[in-house]
Parts: structure tokens; sequence; C-alpha cells
């Protein structure tokens, strides 16, 4: 489980990151590092969405923990 957390919040981290540096300065650095292979970069973003939902999840988790 703290594995799957610890994977979670870096792919949030990177996906947070990049979508700022998109909406600030329209700069996809994912884009940039991964030289635009449209496959690659789909699966990270995809990545990056069920880390968002695994997140939820565990944190809607741990809030019914505490409230009992």
């Amino acid at each position: 489980m703290k594995l799957l957390n610890l994977i979670a919040n870096i792919l949030l981290i990177i996906g947070g990151i990049n979508l700022g540096l998109i909406g600030i300065a329209h700069m996809d650095i994912v884009g940039k590092i991964l030289s635009h292979n449209i496959g690659i970069i789909r699966v990270l973003y995809a990545l990056i969405g069920i880390a968002a939902v695994v997140k939820v999840v565990l944190l809607t988790a741990y809030n019914k923990a505490l409230q009992k």
C-alpha cells in the first residue's frame, strides 16, 4: 500500500507540474521529454489519471477511518 501511495504521489506531482506549465507558459514538458511520442505520452497521462482515482479512494478510506 505504501508503494502504491508513493507511485501515485509521484505521478500526481509530475502531472500537476506539467499542467501548471501548460497553463502558465504553454510548455508541455512531458511532451518535450518524451520527444512527442504520442503513445508513451497517452500511457503516462492515463497513469496520472489512474493515480488521481487511487488517491481519491485512499483519502476517502482514510477519512472514513478517522471518523470511527
